[in-house]
């Protein structure tokens, strides 16, 4: 009988559907260490395997076909407002983060851009993150020390639930994300759950910095994490309602607007 020769792209296939089995979702980074292979070979394997209907691409790796619509649904959030995310990721990474520093990324889109922003810089630093995105994008950079918490997936966040974790950590900049901030009501989020590991992360770290794009001000969310008396500067972008942005800067709160850079 005649052996049937595997190719090295069927091996390749095989392994990320095992992985994708085992733990519900698989990263661009941790594919490429594994299989020793380019991160396009690994796109390209990606790509073939979702057109073949047995995994949904997201950003920074892949989810079974069976989760496809929280795949999609963190897509969606991620493309929107993406510009204004990205100038406000490059202005974090250029202006506010030091090098050498120690910074932790929360859930949330503009984490993902700041973590690619952080990719694409020299700047050597240590990550601790429960952003799931944000750390696949972040195995590759030689310039970062990279901390993933564990805890249960989140996937309609993309995140881990890890409250424990950052019990025992510390860091110089804590990367908040929320859904929405009024000046009357403060810092707040729809998902009720994630309040003690934000807290946590607040914690553990020297300052707390707000990130959102514009759309996130005026807005209030079901749960409040926290008022201005925890948390008093907020990076936007120059979109932002400029009513809104007094109104918190008259409660002493720094509000910095980042331009809106064109699209490359």
């Amino acid at each position: 009988m005649t052996r049937a020769i595997i190719s090295k792209a069927e091996k390749r296939h095989i392994e990320i559907r095992n992985r994708l089995t085992a733990n519900g979702v698989v990263g661009l980074g941790e594919l490429c260490e594994i299989l020793q292979c380019s991160e396009s070979t690994i796109r390209n394997d990606l790509s073939f395997l979702e057109e073949k209907g047995e995994l949904r691409r997201t950003i920074g790796g892949a989810i079974p076909i069976g989760m496809a619509h929280l795949g999609r649904d963190m897509a969606t959030r991620c493309e929107l407002y993406k510009v204004q995310k990205q100038s406000i990721a490059r202005y974090i990474v250029s202006q506010v983060i030091g090098s050498g520093s120690t910074v932790m990324l929360d859930a949330g889109t503009t984490n993902i851009e700041i973590a690619q922003a952080i990719l694409e810089s020299s700047k050597p630093m240590s990550v601790i993150t429960n952003n799931f995105p944000a750390a696949a994008a972040l195995t590759t950079a030689p310039h970062v020390d990279l901390y993933v918490s564990g805890g249960r997936y989140q996937r309609e966040k993309s995140s881990l639930d890890s409250e424990a974790f950052f019990q025992t950590m510390r860091s110089d900049l804590f990367f908040l994300a929320v859904s929405g901030i009024a000046h009357d009501v403060g810092y707040t989020i729809p998902n009720v759950e994630e309040v003690r590991t934000k807290h946590a992360m607040m914690r553990c770290s020297s300052k707390t910095i707000a990130v959102v794009d514009h759309s996130k001000l005026g807005k209030v969310g079901l749960k409040l994490v926290c008022g201005f008396d925890q948390i008093n500067t907020i990076i936007s972008d120059d979109q932002a309602d400029i009513s809104e942005v007094e109104k918190l800067r008259n409660l002493g709160v720094q509000v910095i607007l980042v331009p809106t850079e064109a699209s490359s």
